[in-house]
């Protein structure tokens, strides 16, 4: 996936158990296993930054092992009634662990652990003010640690977490999870006259800078600990103003931090920002660079460098006067998004995969750009001539209000027109099946196209059915899931089965009851009707039976992106990781042709464990 930029702010987690407590994930269930051990600081990492939200004092919290950072999360301030502060959890495909991640307060010095296992906190470079953290592993089935599949007979990580003091004595405590407003918070965009608040930013003297809006809190008050019923543990920082700015078309925003116990008192340092080498008075951290004016901080995000948030925090001025009212932003023309140019489109590569989770109809879509990584979604074949891939969103903004955007098209299209503008060309770029490709900018992610053929005339739907995306079908059409312990429903159109292979084991999967064909644009395009994923020697292995869309039965495509294996007639494969499936360690594909359909198996440890499954499956498909 693409890089997240830092500024963006988390969905909230907050712990709603102070003594028992669940960590969250994406999923947000607790789990079962014992814990296994504890690491120490050198292996993993709790980093705080500041809350962006204006009006609301609280973190944004990123929690990383051994360098890399596996996920975040935005909570309110640190509370002595809470003394885990917040949790994470999550499991790489086929680790068959579960990290939890806890940020505890200063007195928290072990948990406890499904009322067994004592696993020590520890002081980490990433935190201040004396919190602390612990790392806790703990085993998982093979089933439960099968990403987004529903196929858990039971909950992930652990159940009970309680956090001890140094006697080893349970620290009792509530959990808030209210981050209350320190005042009125009042929001303006161009045209709209600019607000005015307790705090204010004043740009001068640097050109091609504008305003297009922001935030600005009036009526400050300090936190309300009487009010939560706990006072901040360390300190805390509230934003009092937030404008966007833009720098020659790219977007920043700056923002004015009080102290959020104290708003006029001389506000803390701000926690693991790092001076910046060679501007004296500046410091960082990832995508965010400050600076001190008075007893504020004045902060600068975004941008494409840091030598444009520099810039920028070099010609601003941080008015703050908590007993009356000063504009939000002076100093620079505002404009709106609406007065901002499309920047030029840039190349991107985009690649299809087929789907094969059952019920799915059609493709992944996978985009990279340049060095910026692969991003990938899944699933739809084409409903119109022309689309928006699904993916367009993480390709990031382009400039102002502007969105890069890729569009798939069926093979007759020879341009496509977004919004109204001048009609792009698309070209083939590799896509399979003569489907074509563009890359555009957009204002909306729901932009109209239309699509025009080699001769300029507009190509229409023409009766084209609008399909269901993945997971939902309805009705008969529905997959069905089942786990291990279960068997697929008697009555599935398709089926899979193994046998002969030593250490195999069946998780579960997913079929499809009844089967129908679909009209598509795509000369050719496949739909998945059972998948199964299974454990073999510690890794984890998806096979799928995949029919021809729209008509199920007769002999499908060839799969693109396939080359034949030399050493087993009959059997092709896709190297270098075509799929972008997150649960599986490998994303490349080996498949063999069956009467009507195509057996696949993607995962696994290494090519040859693909291949081993492949010679040991079967399956029954029922028209």
């Amino acid at each position: 996936m693409l890089a997240t930029p830092a500024l963006i702010v988390l969905a909230l987690a907050l712990i709603e158990g102070a003594t028992a407590t669940h960590p969250r994930t994406h999923s947000d269930e607790g789990g079962a296993g014992a814990a296994l051990s504890s690491a120490g600081a050198a292996s993993f990492n709790v980093r705080l930054a500041p809350s962006l939200e204006v009006g609301q004092a609280g973190w944004q919290v990123f929690y990383e092992d051994h360098g890399a950072q596996l996920g975040g999360e935005g909570i309110g301030p640190a509370l002595q009634s809470t003394p885990i502060i917040a949790s994470w959890g999550g499991s790489s495909g086929g680790s068959h662990q579960w990290t939890t991640m806890l940020l505890t307060t200063p007195n928290v010095a072990a948990i406890l652990v499904e009322g067994k296992s004592r696993v020590p906190t520890v002081a980490l470079p990433g935190l201040p003010y004396g919190y602390r953290a612990a790392r806790i592993l703990t085993a998982i089935s093979p089933a439960e640690g099968l990403i987004g599949r529903g196929l858990a007979s039971g909950p992930q990580g652990p159940r009970s977490l309680v956090a001890l003091d140094a006697k080893g004595e349970p620290i009792r405590g509530k959990a808030s999870n209210r981050t209350p407003l320190q005042g009125a918070v009042h929001v303006w965009e161009y045209p709209d006259r600019t607000a005015e608040g307790s705090c204010g930013l004043r740009a001068s003297g640097l050109a091609g800078l504008s305003a297009q809006g922001g935030r600005v809190l009036s009526g400050v008050r300090p936190y309300p600990a009487r009010e939560i019923g706990a006072q901040i543990v360390g300190h805390a920082f509230l934003p009092c103003v937030s404008v966007t700015y833009h720098l020659r078309g790219m977007p920043l925003r700056a923002l004015i931090l009080l102290d959020a116990a104290h708003p006029g008192a001389r506000a803390a340092a701000l926690p693991d920002f790092k001076p910046v080498s060679g501007a004296p008075g500046f410091v960082q951290q990832g995508g965010l660079t400050a600076r001190r004016e008075g007893a504020a901080w004045l902060l600068v995000g975004q941008g494409s460098s840091s030598s444009e948030r520099l810039a920028l925090l070099r010609h601003l001025r941080a008015i703050v006067r908590l007993g009356s009212l000063v504009p939000a932003s002076s100093g620079v023309p505002e404009i709106g998004g609406a007065d901002a140019p499309p920047p030029p489109s840039q190349p991107v590569a985009l690649r299809v995969a087929p789907a094969l989770e059952a019920g799915a109809l059609g493709w992944e879509y996978i985009a990279s750009e340049g060095d910026r990584g692969a991003s990938g979604s899944c699933c739809s074949l084409l409903t119109h001539a022309a689309q928006l891939a699904s993916d367009s969103k993480v390709l990031g903004p382009a400039s102002g209000p502007w969105w890069w955007a890729m569009v798939i098209t069926a093979p007759q299209v020879a341009a496509v027109s977004v919004e109204g503008r001048v009609p792009v060309p698309t070209h083939a770029g590799g896509l399979p099946y003569g489907m074509r490709q563009a890359r555009v900018v957009v204002k909306h992610l729901t932009a109209a196209l239309i699509a025009f053929n080699s001769h300029g005339r507009r190509i229409t739907k023409a009766g084209f059915e609008t399909l269901p995306k993945r997971r939902i079908f309805e009705g008969p059409y529905a997959p069905r899931s089942w786990s291990a312990g279960s068997a697929p429903p008697a009555a599935a159109a398709c089926r899979l089965s193994a046998s002969g292979l030593s250490g195999l084991s069946a998780l579960g999967g997913a079929v499809v009851l009844h089967l129908k064909g679909y009209q598509v644009f795509e000369s050719r395009a496949f739909q998945s009707c059972a998948d199964t994923y299974y454990s073999l020697g510690g890794s984890t292995l998806q096979a799928a039976v995949l029919l021809d869309a729209q008509h199920p039965g007769s002999r499908p495509a060839a799969l693109p992106g396939m080359k034949p294996v030399a050493e087993v007639p009959g059997v092709f494969e896709a190297p270098g990781g075509i799929m972008h499936n997150p649960g599986l360690a490998r994303r490349q594909l080996a498949a063999k042709r069956l009467p009507g359909a195509w057996l696949l198996v993607a995962g696994g440890r290494d090519r040859a464990q693909q291949l081993q499954l492949l010679a040991h499956l079967s399956a029954s498909i029922r028209l």
